[in-house]
């Protein structure tokens, strides 16, 4: 249980010192990003909402300003994300931190999912690309932000 508790403690330091070295890279890079790609990246992280025409008429008006506050409150966060996003794949392509074939399939089969048989075959492809993505962006994150705790000089 200590080897655990150690363990999750130095996991929980590192990534918040992961968290400290993108805050870092984004004060002192300048990354432009649209308001409307923001906004686009806001809504997809947002809860499933019912469309407008299913609120009751004279609930709209409410309903239409907890949207508007919702995504306002969404937007920082996909700001953020974004900024990230290009800068950790800007540093990966330059210093050739790239993920290897081997590195993102071992990692797929780690986390593949039961598969579901109701699926079509062209779902099960979607889905297997979907995933590889999101393994591919992690391991460039992960070894991106290993990469710059080694190399960096300041203490």
């Amino acid at each position: 249980v200590r080897k655990a508790l150690e363990r999750r403690a130095g996991e929980e330091a590192d990534r918040r010192l992961d968290e400290e070295i993108v805050d870092l890279l984004i004060r002192e890079n300048v990354v432009a990003v649209s308001n409307r790609l923001v906004e686009k990246v806001a809504r997809s992280n947002m809860p499933e909402l019912p469309p407008e025409d299913q609120v009751p008429a004279g609930e709209r008006a409410e309903f239409a300003r907890e949207v508007a506050s919702l995504l306002e409150k969404h937007k920082a966060g996909a700001r953020r994300a974004i900024q990230k996003l290009v800068l950790l794949t800007e540093i990966a392509s330059r210093e050739k931190l790239e993920p290897e074939g081997r590195e993102i399939e071992a990692m797929r089969r780690a986390l593949r999912p039961r598969e579901d048989r109701a699926l079509s075959e062209e779902k099960k492809r979607e889905e297997k690309e979907r995933m590889t993505g999101e393994i591919r962006r992690l391991l460039r994150e992960r070894k991106v932000l290993h990469w710059i705790r080694e190399h960096s000089t300041v203490a």
